[in-house]
């Protein structure tokens, strides 16, 4: 028995060896074929080799032998995964049978993710992070995981330990040949290729240049000072180079920042620029520091890269011909985009500033009149525009794909709401809008989930609203996505029905259990032939298939009439209940009316 434990050992590590053979130095291109010959070998379905930071786990290789089979594949709170055994102990963990042990039965892997064999063990790959290879499968072994499986496990980590030590020595490698060694920052020439692979591809960017006043520096001080000057001032820089930015040295005293496209570099040099006027303590002296800054914009990365930094430098030129006393702007741009460009960049970490708001508009049945959800209607609080309608950066949202923390935010927070509306003692769900980009989000279900249980509630109490515009986008997307929401007992709404060249396709497709005519059509009502024709067609059509229909953008009597007398479930608008905040709507809920009895 003992023996040919041994040979089937010798046997798959000379399949790993083959691998390795084949693969030379360039090891790191052959993971992802040395954990599908291990899951083969294994028989386990998907297999993940991950890097642990601050709780966080980050796969750098994943791999399914089925469609359906579910690796980690996206970064992950490392204490919702099993490989978190793993990292506590320090050492290799198997089960056959993850359901059979009393203290991990019960884990979110194994509940929700439905993961029953597992095999995990560190890599060791040094550096400050830790790694983990995880194996799983969503069946049970018929039999434990033997000692030779243990070895062969263990053996595979140390491969990947090679592999991922190599690929960080590589880099280091590549670091100290294109950064600069004062200040860390990549050089002028990484920035150049890097520009210039952004025109190629279209890539739109702006640039702000820095030019550092060191002449008067290096007359009252030492020439060692003077580089410790620049390289404070490089960290000071860090601190305001925020993501989809970077930073790079220049000749002598010269900066660089590079901001991808929809960031505004006004507002980096406005930071710069503070950071700037606060005196650098070195050596026991206090130094200030001034500066000119250069911008320069590439809205449609329709010149060279080197023209570019050209007209930025020219701007310095134009700041530097002023005083040196504090650090000066000049600009070699143009103003069309302006407002865009400054809306994409801040809608970057909008959640986090505490900007979002939500208002609460009443959802009512024609039955009685009472109310039976309400819509989550997102708002931006901007600090200098004013209260923002989401048709002002919606659309600018999903551009820069900040429109998924957006979500984010809204189902936490409409989650909130719901679970304070059941302790209030009311049956009401909330209704929130989802985003093309929310839908293709492989992560959407487990956001959802996350939501709900952070809340306390079913998610049941959430309602889901698409638009057929959002849904065509990625029609097979949608509806898997929707399909697996109402399996949680989410309700879906289909939103602005009738506004889209698919509808009717849309309506049959798409798993739904409400349809909401459009606002458009509504707001026509009754008065409009054609519109009264698409109102009843829709209202015919949804009850024939089993939909509840809900009309939007009710603002007269005679609008609510004759929807009533159609036959409509659900209304709402203005004439019904305003939106409103949180609080306003548990005082609106709380008294005892039906505006249903003012027909």
């Amino acid at each position: 028995m003992v023996a040919r434990g041994e040979d089937r050992l010798r046997g798959r590590l000379s399949a790993l060896h083959r691998i390795v053979a084949r693969a030379g130095v360039a090891l790191e291109q052959s993971r992802e074929e040395l954990l599908a010959e291990a899951l083969t070998a294994l028989d386990l379905e998907f297999g993940s080799v991950m890097q642990v930071r601050e709780g966080i786990a980050y796969p750098t290789t994943f791999l399914a032998r089925r469609p359906d089979a579910t690796p980690v594949r996206n970064p992950h709170p490392l204490d919702e995964l099993i490989a978190s055994v793993v990292v506590a102990r320090g050492a290799t963990f198997a089960a056959a049978d993850l359901a059979d042990d009393v203290t991990l039965r019960d884990h979110l892997q194994v509940r929700e993710r439905g993961v029953r064999a597992y095999v995990g063990t560190p890599v060791q790959a040094g550096g400050g992070d830790a790694f983990v290879l995880t194996m799983g499968s969503t069946h049970p072994r018929a039999t434990p995981f033997a000692g030779e499986d243990l070895a062969y496990v263990e053996l595979l980590a140390a491969l990947f330990a090679q592999s991922l030590r190599h690929e960080m020595q590589e880099r280091s490698i590549e670091r100290l040949s294109h950064h600069d060694r004062l200040t860390g920052f990549p050089l002028e020439s990484r920035m150049l290729e890097r520009l210039g692979a952004m025109v190629a591809a279209g890539e739109p960017f702006s640039l702000l240049a820095l030019d550092i006043d060191i002449a008067r520096i290096l007359g009252e001080y030492d020439y060692g000072l003077s580089a410790r000057v620049l390289a404070a001032v490089a960290r000071r820089l860090e601190t305001v180079v925020g993501p989809r930015m970077a930073a790079y040295r220049g000749h002598e005293t010269d900066f660089f920042v590079v901001l991808d496209d929809g960031l505004d570099v006004g507002t980096l040099a406005n930071d710069v620029r503070r950071v700037l006027a606060l005196p650098f303590s070195l050596d026991g002296h206090e130094i200030v520091v001034s500066g000119a800054i250069g911008i320069a914009a590439n809205p449609r990365a329709s010149e060279l890269a080197d023209v570019t930094v050209a007209r930025a430098v020219q701007a310095v030129r134009e700041a530097r011909a002023g005083s040196w006393t504090t650090t000066r702007v000049a600009t070699f741009d143009d103003d069309a985009g302006r407002l865009r460009a400054r809306l994409l960049g801040e809608l970057r970490g909008v959640a986090e500033r505490d900007e979002l708001v939500l208002h609460y508009q009443p959802v009512l049945r024609v039955s009685d009149g009472s109310v039976r959800g309400v819509e989550a209607l997102l708002r931006w609080q901007h600090p200098h525009l004013g209260l923002l309608q989401p048709s002002a950066f919606i659309p600018l949202a999903e551009e820069n794909e900040s429109v998924v923390a957006i979500g984010m935010w809204v189902l936490r927070r409409a989650a909130r709401l719901a679970r304070r509306l059941a302790d209030a003692g009311y049956a009401i769900s909330v209704a929130v809008n989802v985003a093309s980009a929310q839908i293709q989000d492989v992560a959407f279900i487990d956001r959802l989930r996350f939501a709900t249980r952070e809340a306390g509630v079913p998610p049941s109490a959430l309602e889901l609203e698409i638009t057929e515009t959002a849904a065509l986008r990625d029609m097979a997307a949608a509806t898997n996505v929707l399909s697996e929401c109402r399996e949680l007992g989410v309700r879906v709404a289909l939103d602005d029905f009738g506004t889209a060249y698919a509808s009717l396709a849309y309506l049959r497709d798409l798993p739904s259990d409400i349809v909401k005519i459009d606002r458009s059509f509504v707001g026509a009502l009754p008065d409009d032939p054609r519109a009264a024709a698409i109102a009843s067609a829709t209202i015919v059509l949804a009850r024939r298939l089993g939909r509840v229909v809900q009309a939007e953008g009710v603002e007269t009597a005679e609008q609510l009439a004759w929807l009533v007398d159609e036959g409509c479930d659900l209304v709402q608008g203005y004439y019904l209940g305003v939106p409103m905040d949180e609080e306003k709507l548990l005082a609106h809920l709380a008294i005892p009316w039906n505006p249903l009895v003012r027909r």
